[in-house]
């Protein structure tokens, strides 16, 4: 179990800025001001059956730079090796706080039992085609603020 308090910057110019992979409650918060970027997943979470519980906390920004391929999702928390979705991820997307993509690929992909509340911006700036939140698996939940 560990924590990210990030107000500067974490940055990768490949691959993922932050791996939780075979985290058990990890929590990052990334405060305003705070930047996590890749030029592909900027947080993933999805290497081992290990991975659960995680949570963001977002007043900053958090964006994949990649603009094709399957890395350009901002935040990956979808699925454990054999398939199944990692579980009770929470995201909170604070107001002031963004979330991009430049790819193809959503910007946020979560697993089984999640939420996400948002009160400030998630987006695709590739196309308005392409998915800004994707939930794969059961018992999710997604809440606007202000509604």
């Amino acid at each position: 179990k560990f924590t990210i308090t990030n107000s500067g910057t974490i940055s990768s110019s490949v691959s993922k800025a932050i791996n939780l992979s075979s985290s058990n409650g990890a929590s990052i918060t990334n405060s305003s001001g705070g930047v996590i970027s890749a030029n592909g997943y900027a947080i993933l979470g999805d290497a081992s059956n290990t991975t659960d519980n995680i949570t963001i906390d977002n007043s900053g920004t958090i964006f994949s730079s990649v603009t094709t391929g399957s890395t350009s999702t901002a935040i990956i928390l979808d699925e454990y090796n054999n398939g199944d979705p990692i579980p009770n991820t929470t995201i909170t997307n604070n107001a002031g706080g963004s979330i991009y993509s430049e790819g193809p690929k959503a910007t946020i992909k979560l697993g089984t039992s999640s939420t996400i509340t948002n009160s400030g911006s998630i987006k695709n700036n590739k196309s308005v085609d392409k998915n800004s939140i994707e939930l794969i698996g059961n018992n999710n939940t997604a809440d606007r603020y202000p509604s």
